[in-house]
């Protein structure tokens, strides 16, 4: 056997620590573009917005948009009653605002509530 030849587990060993390596690379470089995405595109926005007659069957009254998720208040421009949807990841979900009573909530129920 000469020197220059490695043997069968000196090989092995060589190829793990080219994996690991690798492995580390791929890691950072994922670890790198989450930081970047994350810095364009902010951790959160918050809109609210004044309820306005509109042509519109809804108008929407609260949105927050997340990387992840989106989740909104809309009210009914005829009936005034408040609907919340919420979106995140391939899920999401359509509901009515109920008062602590059981009854629905309208926006102008909403909008004495969140001054008190």
């Amino acid at each position: 056997m000469m020197f220059s030849e490695y043997t069968y587990h000196q090989k092995i060993n060589m190829q793990k620590g080219f994996d690991m390596a690798m492995k580390n690379k791929v890691i950072s470089a994922l670890i790198a573009f989450i930081v970047i995405i994350s810095l364009f595109t902010g951790c959160c926005k918050n809109n609210k917005k004044e309820y306005a007659e509109s042509d519109d069957r809804f108008s929407v009254v609260y949105s927050k948009d997340t990387f992840f998720s989106y989740e909104a208040l809309y009210v009914d421009n005829y009936t005034g009653v408040l609907y919340y949807w919420v979106h995140k990841g391939y899920a999401g979900g359509l509901t009515v605002l109920y008062n602590p009573d059981g009854s629905v909530m309208t926006y102008e129920q909403y909008k004495n509530n969140s001054q008190n």
